[in-house]
């Protein structure tokens, strides 16, 4: 056990002896440490603590109560009574509440869509220094939805939110000031030190941002350790498994390492059955310390079941063989779960109408995943180069947002 771990039992338990005594700001932290599971994870516990403290009148706990409502914590959903709750805290001067009313207003959450409302609400949590309400109004500015753009509000709000250490500000403005061409070596410097942050804080998007970055670098230690921290930081089995086809494009198959195959594992059962092909593609390589003919066969196998990939013939699977931009845009195609495309043709001229990657190269041209090779050539028996899948990849996650 390390010393933070030593300190947050310690005020764990300092909690547990003063909500005793009724402190309600006390019943208040022994609930969120019950709710995020920090120490010991029993919704219904934490429930009970906000309920405790929300009787005693702190606003705070309030809307703790109605999140549980909300959301179902430890009771029985029930929106009604949550928003309730939720709208008493807000008035008597909670911005957490006032900005999860305007976050719900403008989403249509719970509630009827109303962003005018919404934009209100949020504003008035910013004005109270909410971070997240300063996030989320600032995307609005960004954007237009529900206000007229403004890039220069959109800009201040971020840069308060990130003077807070706003996670969503700081991944937004790393992305910006690392995609931008405008960009000088400072400023990306900034970006990369900002997604760093953002990765620190557990946000998973931002650290598998920075891992696409640190394989376009072949930074295999790096990728490594941020794969450890989305390996505790997401159980979404899409993010785990790009993060576990991030680190193989940096290793390669015969470089796989357990951390990556606990990822891959981890994503097959969060249900990303295309995980499956990576650990079959593990196993299979001769080089490969985990080389394992019965576990690659099993594994993929495992992916035939679940449609996310066919053999080269009834009894054959080619393992090692390179795989075709037509062949890497079909697993992709079906990674995303084989969305049917827009009805219209292509205007790739080698992609035939009866060509079995034919909705796949029309789903990944209309989605901006790939552009082919120049205005009406796809080129789908060529190779897919280590480049190409990194681009595609980062392509489908930016979809996925």
């Amino acid at each position: 056990m390390n010393m933070d771990d030593s300190e947050l039992i310690r005020q764990f338990d300092s909690c547990q002896k003063s909500s005793v005594k009724g402190d309600t700001e006390a019943l208040l932290d022994l609930g969120r440490y019950y709710c995020l599971g920090t120490v010991i994870d029993d919704p219904k516990a934490a429930f009970e603590c906000f309920s405790k403290a929300a009787e005693a009148g702190n606003p705070e706990a309030v809307f703790e109560l109605g999140m549980c409502y909300f959301l179902g914590i430890g009771t029985e959903r029930d929106r009604a009574k949550g928003y309730n709750l939720i709208l008493s805290s807000s008035e008597n001067g909670n911005h957490d509440a006032t900005s999860f009313l305007g976050s719900a207003y403008i989403n249509g959450d719970g509630v009827k869509q109303n962003l005018e409302k919404g934009v209100e609400l949020l504003t008035r949590a910013s004005e109270m220094g909410n971070v997240f309400a300063m996030e989320e109004l600032g995307f609005l500015y960004g954007t237009g939805k529900g206000v007229q753009q403004d890039e220069d509000m959109c800009e201040a709000l971020i840069d308060s939110a990130i003077s807070l250490d706003g996670t969503l500000a700081k991944f937004y403005r790393a992305r910006h000031l690392l995609e931008s061409e405008e960009s000088t070596e400072e400023d990306k410097a900034r970006g990369r030190e900002l997604l760093i942050s953002a990765s620190d804080d557990e946000y998973p998007l931002a650290t598998l941002y920075y891992m696409m970055l640190c394989s376009q670098q072949d930074d295999v230690d790096e990728i490594t350790e941020r794969g450890r921290k989305i390996l505790k930081q997401s159980d979404d089995g899409n993010c785990l498994l790009e993060a576990g086809q991030l680190m193989l494009l940096t290793m390669g198959t015969n470089g796989a390492t357990e951390d990556v195959i606990r990822i891959l594992e981890k994503a097959a059962e969060s249900g990303a059955n295309e995980a499956f092909m990576a650990l079959g593609d593990i196993y299979a390589d001769r080089n490969s310390e985990f080389f394992d003919r019965s576990r690659s066969f099993a594994c993929y196998m495992k992916a035939a079941e679940n449609g996310v990939v066919g053999g080269t013939s009834a009894t054959t699977f080619s393992p090692n063989r390179i795989c075709t931009r037509a062949q890497t845009v079909t697993f992709l195609w079906a990674a995303a779960g084989r969305p049917t495309p827009e009805e219209g043709g292509t205007d790739f001229r080698d992609v035939s109408a009866n060509a079995y990657y034919r909705d796949a190269v029309l789903w990944a041209s209309q989605n901006a995943i790939t552009s082919g090779v120049s205005n009406n050539q796809f080129n789908p028996d060529g190779e897919c180069s280590r480049c190409q899948v990194v681009t595609f990849l980062y392509r489908l996650m930016k979809l996925g947002e």
